[in-house]
């Protein structure tokens, strides 16, 4: 059991996480992006709505160091093939901080 305070984290709707269940299910998502292979420097594209679960994904992929890409949940299929293979190119906002691949980790 925690020995922090469960304090609240994020409201959508009727649905409430604490900090403290963000960072768990963050914790777990980043679990199996790692086993996907995603590692620091990559890009995670996210293509979700917007919801509780596209914070904890966009968490999950920080903690790995990987930059979370969101991808509109709207966009058409061509749309989406569009941004997947280009992601976010690191070298060219962060220079310090190269991206291994260019694209989102698939």
């Amino acid at each position: 059991m925690s020995t922090q305070p469960l304090f609240l984290g994020i409201v959508s709707g009727q649905r409430r996480r604490t900090h403290a269940e963000v960072a768990d299910r963050a914790a777990r998502i980043a679990g199996g992006l790692q086993k996907l292979g995603v590692k620091q420097g990559d890009s995670a594209c996210i293509l979700m709505r917007n919801d509780i679960a596209f914070i904890e994904a966009a968490y999950a992929a920080m903690r790995l160091g990987a930059y979370a890409v969101p991808v509109n949940w709207h966009f058409k299929s061509d749309e989406v093939n569009y941004v997947i293979p280009r992601g976010y190119d690191a070298t060219r906002r962060h220079r310090s901080r190269p991206s291994r691949r260019n694209g989102c980790a698939r």
